[in-house]
């Protein structure tokens, strides 16, 4: 990334994804001299990840501004608030919106709203990921299950998946631009987002978006198939 910023992805591959969407954000705006940290919070050693990387970029970079975003700002924003090296904390929903970028704010430290109110999906569109050989794609976001140990869906919110035809145009574009393999991201992924596109048939426009549907459905049932075997050779 060029103008001196810096961007820290930590955990899942959908930080991966939306870490793009943040440079483009970050290029498109001419924002110079910022350290943008994509947190992790599904464990106790990943938010000490984030404290440790937030000290190491103050210390690579200390003219840089630093913004903490991610899972760990959207669940504790005050925690991360606090600390001496944060100028800005964002939630997981402002972090993609490109007017928050366009308007940065350092005054207002932080720009966090409760995301389980959310809906629907931040409309985005990747076509290139800058170093690698392989594209992402989110297809959902959040999770609908409140498991004892798990922090997910406050960091997430609730289940919302990505139509099947808009899945299906990104791949396009992706396929344009010479990628080889694209990687299916989001927090519950296949299981849900089929569910939530029992419909989604009808946004097809010609064969070749049905057939590229199917398969979508078919690594669907693959997964499953693999997941209850894993499962059952637990038990074994």
């Amino acid at each position: 990334m060029d103008k001196k910023n810096s961007l820290i992805n930590l955990g899942c591959r959908l930080n991966i994804y939306e870490g793009e969407i943040i440079k483009d954000h970050l290029n498109n705006n001419n924002i110079k001299n910022v350290t943008v940290i994509n947190s992790c919070a599904v464990t106790a050693e990943a938010e000490k990840k984030v404290a440790y990387e937030i000290r190491k970029a103050k210390k690579n970079n200390p003219k840089n501004k630093i913004v903490v975003t991610g899972c760990a700002a959207q669940i504790n924003p005050k925690k991360y608030d606090t600390i001496k090296e944060v100028d800005l904390v964002l939630g997981n929903k402002e972090k993609l919106i490109s007017n928050v970028w366009n308007n940065l704010n350092f005054a207002k430290s932080i720009q966090v709203e409760d995301i389980l109110l959310e809906k629907k999906t931040v409309p985005t569109s990747i076509e290139k990921f800058d170093g690698k050989s392989r594209a992402y794609i989110e297809i959902q976001q959040g999770c609908d299950h409140r498991c004892t140990f798990c922090i997910i869906p406050y960091g997430r919110g609730n289940n919302r998946s990505v139509p099947a035809g808009e899945i299906v145009e990104r791949i396009k574009k992706i396929v344009n631009n010479g990628y080889k393999e694209v990687v299916l991201t989001g927090v519950e992924k296949f299981l849900i987002w089929a569910k939530s596109n029992n419909i989604s048939m009808g946004v097809c426009t010609n064969k070749q978006e049905h057939l590229a549907i199917k398969l979508l459905l078919q690594v669907v049932q693959l997964r499953s198939i693999l997941r209850n075997m894993m499962q059952l050779k637990k038990l074994i």
